[in-house]
């Protein structure tokens, strides 16, 4: 795991130019991935990664466990209801 995770962070980071800084675990809900792969990516060289688990960021968030919520492909409408319902006040 954590070579493919650093080869793979090689292989597009010379793809694309420049460095990749940024990993998103697959499936990322906290079942997907455990205290090794959040080693790895830091390993691997990576600054931030994301999850699938629905919270908020905060000054306290670790980088390497960035909550994110999932957006489906929605219209307009659902899409401003749910942002609301994420959003404070």
């Amino acid at each position: 795991q954590e070579q493919e995770i650093a080869v793979n962070r090689a292989r597009m980071s010379a793809l694309a130019g420049y460095p990749i800084t940024d990993f998103a675990y697959p499936y990322g809900h906290t079942a997907a991935f455990d205290h090794v792969a959040v080693q790895a990516v830091r390993s691997a060289g990576y600054e931030r990664a994301y999850t699938t688990s629905p919270r908020r960021v905060t000054r306290r968030t670790d980088p390497f466990r960035v909550p994110r919520h999932v957006v489906l492909d929605w219209d307009g409408d659902e899409f401003a209801a749910r942002i609301s319902a994420w959003l404070p006040g």
